[in-house]
């Protein structure tokens, strides 16, 4: 049996089978079962990434889009909700860091759910367009259905995305996707005679929302301009989408200004056009990049992905196109496709100055994961029926797809501990006020602008200033520290260096490990032999040299810190600058659990 299209535009069989009849026969339980355990593991590894991962300390554009959003709200600027951020208007994702800050005083915990929720939403509205295509072709197929929904989202929750899963601010590369795609259904389901009013309303209010979404989000409501035409919607519709796409279009372009630095369109068009293909395929293809990252050829097979891509979609657009009225479903899912491709050729006009590479970053693979999805959905029921008729083909094709994403999700269980203590050292500089421009450039491109809005963020409390391991810390340097604890800890100063940025301070680096809870302590501090607070240090950088000789909970004992200069050569610290061996100091546990005494290297 092979597949043919019916009169609907749909994919039938010639033998009348529907694709839940072919799995009954083949015997859907054991499959099921395999693709649950698969969707499993893919989302369990995912969350445990997240967790590893978390770090309160806002990276790159959180600085602006974030903490600089809060202070401008709060210093009573309505226009922030609408103003540009590069060239998006983020206005949904300032409600959620606005949420994060009105109810949980911007921990970002908050932020880092959203993202997995909206990954987790993506699946339901998935699940709805899975169901609507196998009842399109003939008929319940609940095991067909429920195959295919745990393949997507195993699919959607892949790892390769982490920039967007594990960052706060990257709630708007889901949101971009996600709301345009509802807006889409909801339009399809009003085509359906079950509530088509109400569905027509969501349908409105989902395409006005993309707009506060990304900049691509304007393309939405033009899009749904041209389905509703192609699927015969009536006059009144298209008027009233219409209406709304002109609105929002001259809304959102009013006072809009381009951003210097970034590319065009048009001059890639002119200046490197199959630069420009190359970009936009790779861009298209870009999570098989991430998945044949075992072997030398990942571009290239992102390339010939992408190009299989537009292949198929454009002959899935053939097929639709023939009997537009009566293959409402499959169009709606090709108007996101091209709302994707046209995303990936603006993204590939602004950016392929910065070469090839920039389009296999990470937050660029949901939208790519998104519309891989939506191809899926869209030959789901003759690819249900030629799998079920094959059970053998259908096993080696599960294998082929599962082991390189299972694979390439062992990413998230891997150890990033060292990365998490680059950043938060960074922080922890920053909060002292110490000018480590090589560490604090792990948190933001450029030292001054950054500098600007901790200094606004700390007369806050805003972000980290208002939270531990880091608020307050500033202010204790010299102040009398906490009593000292009775127990030893174990540990060692493994490099104490000079900054010649900032001669007010040393940067410190050793490890630190507590014998009795035989657990690393969070944050420690440098206590002079006078009791006064020298500096802070932050642990959970990678040893695993003092995990052989401790103990494997010692693993993350690495820490860094800096201490004050000032306070090392403080003459009433029983003269400490004339003792041989430099000053003895402490460093203790912050928690109240140890103490480690140091013998400290004159500066």
């Amino acid at each position: 049996m092979v597949p043919s299209i019916g009169a609907a535009g749909a994919p039938t069989l010639a033998a009348g089978a529907n694709a839940g009849t072919l799995l009954r026969r083949a015997g859907a339980r054991p499959w099921r079962l395999a693709m649950l355990l698969f969707a499993a593991a893919m989302i369990g590894a995912a969350l445990y990434g997240g967790v590893r991962w978390f770090t309160p300390v806002p990276i790159g554009d959180a600085w602006d889009g974030i903490v600089g959003f809060r202070l401008h709200q709060q210093a009573g600027s309505l226009g922030i909700w609408w103003a540009q951020h590069n060239e998006h208007r983020i206005v949904l994702a300032r409600l959620l860091f606005w949420l994060d800050f009105e109810l949980f005083g911007g921990c970002t915990v908050f932020l880092i759910v959203a993202n997995y929720a909206l990954v987790v939403a993506a699946i339901a509205l998935f699940a709805a367009l899975v169901r609507s295509a196998f009842r399109r072709d003939g008929g319940s197929a609940p095991d067909a259905e429920r195959l295919f929904t745990l393949g997507l989202a195993a699919w959607l929750f892949q790892w390769m995305q982490f920039e967007n899963l594990t960052r706060p601010f990257q709630s708007q590369f889901f949101l971009a996707t996600l709301v345009p795609l509802a807006a889409l259904y909801f339009l399809y389901r009003a085509t359906v005679p079950t509530s088509p009013r109400r569905d027509f309303v969501i349908a409105c209010v989902l395409g006005v929302a993309s707009i506060g979404t990304m900049a691509n989000g304007v393309l939405a409501l033009p899009l749904m301009v041209l389905y509703a035409a192609l699927t015969r919607q009536g006059w009144r519709r298209i008027a009233v989408l219409g209406l709304l796409a002109a609105l929002t279009l001259a809304a959102y372009f009013h006072g809009y200004f381009a951003i210097r630095g970034h590319g065009s369109l048009g001059q890639a068009l002119r200046e490197q056009p199959l630069a420009l293909v190359h970009y936009w395929l790779a861009y298209v293809g870009g999570p098989f990049q991430k998945l044949a990252a075992m072997t030398n050829h990942g571009r290239t097979l992102a390339v010939v992905m992408g190009a299989v891509f537009a292949l198929l979609a454009l002959a899935a657009a053939a097929r639709a196109l023939r009997r537009p009225a009566a293959s409402a479903l499959e169009l709606a899912l090709l108007a996101f496709i091209a709302y994707f491709c046209a995303t990936a050729l603006a993204t590939a006009g602004g950016r392929v100055n910065f070469g090839i590479e920039q389009a296999f970053s990470s937050r660029y693979t949901t939208p790519a994961l998104m519309a891989w999805g939506c191809l899926l959905v869209l030959h789901a029921p003759a690819l249900a029926r030629w799998f079920g008729a094959r059970p053998r083909a259908a096993l080696a094709a599960g294998l082929l797809f599962a082991l390189p994403m299972l694979n390439a999700q062992l990413e998230a269980l891997q150890p990033r501990s060292g990365e998490v203590l680059e950043l938060e050292s960074g922080a922890l500089a920053l909060v002292l006020q110490v000018r480590d421009e090589h560490q604090v450039l792990h948190l933001y491109p450029v030292y001054e602008p950054l500098r600007r809005t901790a200094d606004h963020a700390e007369q806050a409390r805003l972000a980290i200033y208002g939270q531990f391991p880091f608020e307050r810390l500033r202010e204790q340097l010299g102040q009398p520290a906490p009593a000292r604890p009775v127990a030893q800890c174990r540990g060692f100063v493994d490099a104490v260096e000079v900054l010649g940025t900032d001669p007010r301070f040393l940067r410190v680096s050793g490890w630190l490990f507590d014998p009795v809870s035989r657990s690393v302590p969070r944050r420690a501090r440098f206590v002079t032999a006078e009791g006064r607070t020298a500096g802070f240090a932050l642990t959970g950088g990678p040893r695993e040299d003092v995990a052989q000789a401790v103990g494997w909970r010692a693993r993350g004992a690495g820490f860094r810190g800096y201490v004050l200069v000032d306070e090392l050569a403080n003459p009433r610290a029983n003269q400490l600058a004339n003792h041989p061996a430099g000053a003895p100091l402490v460093l203790q546990d912050d928690a109240g659990a140890c103490h480690l005494p140091l013998q400290w290297p004159r500066p």
